[in-house]
């Protein structure tokens, strides 16, 4: 198990140059910059049949994730200015922890308002639209969404992870474009999407040997994947972020559970994911033989299991 003061310690380290610099303010302003700019663009108000391409709603959604976790950069920069991140969250005090929900729920917000200031016949949902080469795939694609927003809810205080982020919506937003131009067929760009979204996992996970707290928030990202995606827990998303931060929330002021890796945690992310990810298979099973049809959905599932045994053995076995 690791040791809590070095995990505190190590919050910052490793983190793509990010901190408390000039150079981190330049980056959100770049890359939000980027996104604006996209609404000089005239693209097609509907969506094509498959699904994979620019339209107007994916626009604000695309721009209002994009601030999100250009928010959430911000905020540890503004921490790590007040020296309150170093402490994070061995105590709470100072620490901007409200900020987790109100970032998360005012994307949320933004996000419904850019599908409102469409036309109704324009509206298309971003992952559910889209024709996958295998339904496992969407399936994936969908939790990794929600994985992402919990370890926001959390307070997973890694640039790593919102660097990440970004790369996919801009570089999903290049693909769309490369699809509307017929320059790339459905089929192969989707699954690059989906093994980009492995990637990213990957590279979560090993970024777990510094911040030590991947369990956490992917806990909390299994109980919101199987209620979202299992339970069809779609209309009330604003209800189920906020009773999940109280319940953090809770957690964290008295002290009831750590907030780093323990086999508490780890247990949790197990039991989570193999509930979420057989409700994907299930669902796979009952959608139509042939459009079964993709070994990416077979590599993001062999991807779990190997990724939960080395955050096993980084966490219990390498430290012993």
């Amino acid at each position: 198990m690791p040791d809590t003061n070095k995990t505190i310690t190590t919050t910052t380290k490793a983190d793509g140059n990010f901190g408390p610099n000039f150079g981190t303010l330049c980056f959100i302003v770049l890359h939000w910059s980027l996104h604006a700019s996209s609404f000089i663009f005239d693209i097609p108000k509907k969506r094509i049949r498959e699904g994979y391409r620019i339209w107007p709603e994916y626009r604000w959604h695309a721009i209002g994730f994009t601030s999100r976790s250009l928010a959430f950069i911000l905020l540890m920069w503004q921490e790590q200015m007040n020296g309150i991140l170093q402490n994070y969250p061995s105590t709470s005090k100072g620490c901007y922890q409200e900020m987790d929900l109100v970032i998360v729920l005012a994307t949320c917000a933004f996000a419904d308002f850019g599908s409102y200031y469409v036309e109704r016949d324009n509206h298309s949902n971003t992952v559910r639209g889209i024709t996958f080469t295998d339904p496992f795939e969407q399936w994936y694609a969908s939790e990794v969404q929600i994985y992402l927003t919990a370890y926001c809810i959390v307070g997973y205080r890694r640039y790593t992870l919102h660097l990440l982020a970004i790369s996919i919506i801009q570089c999903n937003a290049f693909m769309m474009t490369m699809r509307r131009k017929n320059v790339a067929p459905q089929g192969a760009l989707t699954a690059i999407y989906s093994l980009m979204l492995v990637g990213a996992l990957v590279a979560i996970t090993y970024d777990d040997r510094f911040s030590h707290r991947s369990g956490v928030g992917a806990t909390f990202g299994g109980v919101a994947s199987i209620l979202r995606l299992g339970f069809g827990v779609n209309k009330y998303m604003y209800i189920l972020w906020t009773v999940l931060w109280l319940v953090w929330y809770y957690i964290r002021m008295n002290q009831l559970l750590p907030y780093f890796n323990t086999m508490f945690w780890l247990n949790g992310l197990v039991i989570t994911l193999i509930i979420s990810t057989s409700l994907g298979f299930i669902k796979r099973s009952r959608a139509p033989k042939e459009s079964r049809n993709s070994v990416v959905a077979f590599v993001a599932f062999a991807f779990h299991a190997v990724l939960l045994g080395y955050l096993y053995w980084m966490n219990f076995v390498r430290t012993q």
